[in-house]
């Protein structure tokens, strides 16, 4: 939800489950509208932004840590405060396929920030 206000107690909200179906889109788009063009370095470059984000240690499960997922902070639905700052398994699955896309992607695999 875009529109969420900030919690400081919460820290967020964080949803890494919408950062990774994101990452995965803007990655297609820069794809399709050519990575080289001027719109396509701004979907690649938010792409990488957020998939270094999600590989942090913020967000990404440590190994040796206690948690049932990949990625952390995921959220199921926000207003009904349900499945709130958990691992979600369709976020794992965007998450892991944005990587895969970027790593198979030249221009992602070389993008410098």
């Amino acid at each position: 939800d875009f529109k969420a206000p900030f919690s400081p107690e919460r820290d967020g909200p964080r949803d890494s489950s919408a950062a990774g179906i994101a990452s995965l889109a803007l990655l297609t788009l820069a794809e399709a509208v050519g990575v080289d063009s001027e719109c396509g370095q701004r979907y690649l470059c938010a792409a990488v932004r957020t998939l270094q984000a999600l590989a942090s240690p913020k967000y990404l499960a440590q190994p040796g840590e206690a948690f049932s997922a990949l990625f952390k902070h995921a959220v199921s639905n926000f207003p009904d405060n349900y499945g709130v700052d958990v691992g979600i398994i369709y976020g794992d699955y965007y998450g892991l396929s944005a990587f895969t896309k970027c790593a198979s992607m030249q221009a992602c695999r070389n993008y410098r920030l």
